[in-house]
C-alpha cells in the first residue's frame, strides 16, 4: 500500500459531513494487515476523526438534514437539530422548520481565503445569533450581514485575527431563531 492511496484526513471529514448532511452514515473500513496489526496511519485517521466528532458532537449526533442540504456550488454542508422534538416522528428524514425551534449547523469545508462564509439559505431575524466552533471547543460570536446579492442569506466575516490550526472542517450553528 502506499501512502497516496490512503484518504486524507480533510478527504474523510469532507466524506463524512456529506453522509451525515444527506441523512447517510459514515462507515470508514479500517483493516488489519496480515499480521493482525492496524497499520500506523489508519490508527492515525482513527483518531483524528474521533477528536473531530468529539469537538462538533452537537452538529453531528442527533441531527437530521436540514431542507437545504448544501449551498449550491459551495462546499459547505447543513444538519439540523431541534431545542424540543415533542410529538415530532422519530423516524422523519428531515427536521421541520419551525423558527422558534430548529438550529441549523453549516459545516464549512473548505474555508474561504477572504474570510467571508455565505450562507445563502439561513435567513436572518432579530434573534439570529451565529456561533463559530473551532477547534478545542472555541465558541466565537460572530456578526454578519445580509448583502444584497445573497437575496436574504447572511455572510459571515472571521477575518477579525481568528486562527484556526486543528481541522479544515468547521461549523457554524445559527443558535437562535431563524425565518426559512
Amino acid at each position: 500500500m502506499r501512502l497516496q492511496d490512503v484518504n486524507t484526513l480533510q478527504e474523510l471529514i469532507s466524506q463524512m459531513v456529506i453522509a451525515i448532511s444527506t441523512g447517510g452514515n459514515f462507515l470508514l473500513n479500517i483493516g488489519p494487515d496480515n499480521n493482525g496489526r492496524v497499520l500506523p496511519i489508519f490508527e492515525e485517521r482513527l483518531r483524528d476523526i474521533g477528536a473531530f466528532v468529539n469537538a462538533h458532537a452537537d452538529a453531528i449526533f442527533s441531527t437530521k438534514p436540514w431542507i437545504y442540504q448544501n449551498d449550491a456550488n459551495s462546499t459547505i454542508w447543513y444538519t439540523s437539530s431541534l431545542r424540543n422534538s415533542n410529538g415530532t416522528d422519530p423516524y422523519r428524514i428531515y427536521n421541520p422548520q419551525d423558527q422558534d425551534n430548529t438550529i441549523i449547523y453549516a459545516f464549512v469545508l473548505d474555508w474561504p481565503e477572504d474570510n467571508l462564509v455565505n450562507l445563502s439559505h439561513v435567513i436572518s431575524n432579530s434573534k439570529t445569533n451565529v456561533i463559530l466552533f473551532g477547534a478545542g471547543h472555541q465558541n466565537i460570536s460572530l456578526n454578519f450581514t445580509q448583502p444584497f446579492t445573497l437575496n436574504g442569506g447572511i455572510q459571515v466575516d472571521i477575518s477579525n485575527g481568528y486562527c484556526f490550526t486543528s481541522y479544515t472542517a468547521r461549523y457554524i450553528s445559527n443558535h437562535d431563531n431563524f425565518e426559512y
